[in-house]
């Protein structure tokens, strides 16, 4: 049974690591592993996850693109609407 640890980021996202290695992956020549996951720890982060970080990058510089452009616009990531600006005024959803 490899062990995994799961980080549980402030976004709602997580992900999940290998620890080590079983005995049957230790020994296998490119460690495939057919038995039980397991479990080890969880973590909870302090931050998003690197996907809800870089669309929350897009879309403070894509507001700051519109405001200097003077253009309202609608901004949307993976997740849905986050982030509506009409007439320069952002509302959060």
């Amino acid at each position: 049974m490899c062990d995994f640890d799961e980080f549980i980021f402030t976004c709602g996202h997580s992900t999940f690591r290998l620890k080590c290695h079983c005995h049957y992956a230790r020994n296998h020549p490119q460690h495939w592993c057919n038995k039980v996951k397991k479990l080890r720890n969880s973590y909870d982060q302090t931050y998003e996850c690197d996907e809800c970080a870089e669309a929350r990058r897009r879309q403070e510089a894509a507001y700051y693109y519109s405001q200097a452009q003077g253009m309202p616009s609608i901004i949307l990531c993976h997740h849905g609407p986050i982030l509506t600006l009409l007439a320069g005024h952002g509302t959060q959803k």
